[in-house]
C-alpha cells in the first residue's frame, strides 16, 4: 500500500489542493515537487464525477505517476462535459511534471493547459517542498510559483506528518502579482490512514468572494496495489473512482 489516492480529479486552477501532500495522481498539476516524495511508487487513477443536476459538468479524470527513488514525473486528462438547456459543452486538460530530490528538498517544473480547443499552450509551474517527508514526525514547507509563462500567482504552505501515515497542512495562495487586490485562498487540509482505510478533508476560504469550499473523502484498500475511493466537494460535486499501484 503505498501513497494516499486523494484528493483527485481536479488541478489548478479548478480548486484550491493542498500543496505540500496533493494527491499522488494530481501532483503533476498541483505541486509538481511532490512528486518524488512518494519514493518507490507507479499509480494510475481514474475517477468520474457525474453530474448531480442540470447544469453540472460530467468529469473524466485519468493518471499516471512514477516515484523512482529521488525522481518523479507524473501526467494527466481531463475531460470535462457540461449540458444546459439543450446544449453540450465539451473542454479537455491535459498536464504533466517531473521532480526530483536531493537530500530534503525537492524542486519540479510543471505543464498545464486547461483548453485544449485552441491549440497546446500550457503554463508553467515551478514547485518547491522543503522537509523529511519520510519521517513520520516531521515538518516540511512548500511553494509553488503557478502561471510563470503570464501572470505568476505564489501559493506558499506548512505542513506536518508522514504520506503514507497523516498529514497536516495549511497554506495560502496569493493573487496574481499583477492584480495584488483580487483576494486570497486560504486551504486548511488533513489525511489520516489506518490499514486499509482512509479519510481525507480540507477546507478552503476565498476573500474575494467570501465564501467557503469543503472536501471530504474516504478510501479503501481492496488489496496491497488497488483501492476504491469517492470524494465529495461542496456543492454537490461527487467523484468516484479507483487506483491501482503497478
Amino acid at each position: 500500500m503505498a501513497v494516499n489516492p486523494l484528493p483527485t480529479a481536479f488541478i489548478f486552477p479548478a480548486y484550491a489542493n493542498p500543496i505540500l501532500y496533493p494527491g499522488f495522481n494530481i501532483a503533476a498539476g498541483v505541486n509538481p515537487a511532490a512528486l518524488p516524495l512518494a519514493q518507490k511508487t507507479t499509480a494510475f487513477q481514474a475517477a468520474y464525477t457525474p453530474a448531480l443536476e442540470s447544469g453540472y459538468p460530467n468529469d473524466f479524470f485519468g493518471g499516471l505517476a512514477v516515484s523512482k527513488r529521488s525522481l518523479g514525473i507524473g501526467l494527466g486528462y481531463i475531460r470535462n462535459q457540461t449540458s444546459y438547456a439543450g446544449q453540450t459543452t465539451t473542454t479537455q486538460s491535459v498536464f504533466g511534471g517531473f521532480g526530483f530530490s536531493v537530500d530534503q528538498v525537492s524542486l519540479g517544473v510543471g505543464l498545464r493547459d486547461t483548453y485544449l480547443a485552441n491549440g497546446f499552450s500550457p503554463n508553467v509551474d515551478i514547485g518547491l517542498v522543503v522537509g523529511d517527508q519520510k519521517n513520520a514526525r516531521a515538518v516540511s514547507f512548500g511553494a509553488v510559483f503557478y502561471n510563470m509563462d503570464s501572470l505568476p500567482q505564489l501559493d506558499i504552505g506548512i505542513g506536518y506528518g508522514s504520506i503514507k501515515k497523516y498529514t497536516l497542512e495549511a497554506n495560502i495562495l496569493l493573487p496574481p502579482f499583477r492584480y495584488l487586490d483580487s483576494g486570497y485562498v486560504f486551504t486548511v487540509a488533513a489525511s489520516l490512514r489506518a490499514e486499509i482505510l482512509g479519510l481525507y478533508f480540507h477546507t478552503s476560504y476565498a476573500t474575494n468572494y467570501k465564501t467557503f469550499s469543503h472536501t471530504v473523502g474516504i478510501f479503501a484498500w481492496l488489496s496491497d496495489h488497488v483501492n476504491v475511493f469517492a470524494q465529495f466537494i461542496t456543492s454537490r460535486t461527487l467523484s468516484v473512482g479507483l487506483s491501482v499501484d503497478l
